[in-house]
């Protein structure tokens, strides 16, 4: 559901926007550039950590939720 019957809708469109596509540009470059000599055992550390990371931020949101019920 786009337009004013959504309040996301602003919030939606600054993700599609040209300004945040090429910031995300920009960091993917810059990313890139600091994992092109990463070996592979260390990209495998380093993905092990962001995905722990980020199951540890859906259990922090989640729990919020699940206490709202």
């Amino acid at each position: 559901l786009r337009g004013a019957q959504n309040p996301f809708d602003a919030w939606i469109a600054m993700y599609e926007g040209e300004e945040f596509q090429a910031a995300m540009q920009a960091e993917l470059a810059w990313l890139d550039a600091r994992l092109a000599d990463v070996t592979p055992a260390r990209f495998a550390e380093l993905s092990k950590i962001f995905r722990d990371a980020t199951r540890l931020e859906i259990d922090f949101w989640q729990m919020g939720l699940d206490l709202s019920e």
